[in-house]
């Protein structure tokens, strides 16, 4: 099981086995634990708990010997190891998909901040743990450890607050909740109560399917949203926010 967790192909094959692919995270909040090869080679209970985790989530359609208990046919293994390449297949498109439009979202981000004149720095070495610490007035920093989470942009306003923005995809209201409201969210109460809501403002640049009422309730969580398709938003936000304006 060590084995199969430490390879990426062979662990994405184990969990499109279920009959909803399980991603990783998921995994982990099923078995309050991380999973990696040294936690499993070190803990059998662990191995065993995955094991029997996927196997009461296996596909009965796929693996029907499984749940009768009985041997298999040539043409049903053949025909369970073809639907769980494709399965495999959709999942991993489906995460580059995500992946390729968040780099697209923090490539945009980077962008309006440069043309609204603002300077990237470098990142702090330890991260940011202290509003001492914050960069200058006009500047930012990229993929920077900020309180206790990491966020994409830790933007220093021209009036002296942080925007904090993290940058999300999703092509399901489903995956738009878990990287919304159960990330974004998070992060942005963890950031409020270490720094003060009058330095922090909690943000998210958002692209794809996200559930009106989720995004709604992110927002009455004080975290603001700029979307994809309207980013003139965040360079709107960038110019009134002055130290003669705050906005």
């Amino acid at each position: 099981m060590a084995g199969i967790v430490a390879n990426k192909e062979q662990y994405a094959a184990l969990r499109s086995l279920a009959a909803v692919p399980i991603s990783v995270d998921d995994l982990e909040t099923l078995l309050d634990a991380s999973l990696n090869k040294t936690a499993i080679r070190q803990n059998q209970e662990l191995a065993n708990k995955l094991s029997e985790l996927i196997r009461a989530c296996l596909d009965p359609k796929r693996f029907p010997w499984v749940i009768e208990a009985r041997e298999a046919t040539d043409e049903e293994i053949a025909a369970a190891k073809l639907a769980t390449t494709v399965v495999t297949a959709i999942s991993a498109v489906q995460a580059g998909r995500r992946g390729d439009e968040s780099k697209a979202l923090e490539g945009k981000v980077k962008e309006i901040l440069i043309a609204a004149d603002y300077v990237e720095v470098k990142r702090r070495p330890g991260g940011i743990k202290q509003i001492a610490h914050f960069p200058d007035p006009g500047s930012f920093m990229r993929q920077c450890p900020f309180g206790g989470h990491n966020a994409d942009f830790v933007i220093r306003l021209k009036d002296g607050r942080v925007l904090a923005l993290e940058c999300k995809a999703s092509n399901s209201e489903v995956n738009g909740f878990k990287r919304l409201n159960k990330e974004v969210v998070v992060d942005a109460r963890d950031w409020h109560q270490e720094f003060g809501k009058s330095s922090v403002v909690a943000s998210a640049a958002l692209r794809g399917v996200f559930k009106p009422a989720n995004v709604a309730s992110a927002q009455e969580q004080d975290v603001f949203i700029f979307w994809w398709h309207s980013m003139e938003s965040l360079a709107d936000f960038l110019t009134t926010a002055t130290p003669n304006s705050r906005r």
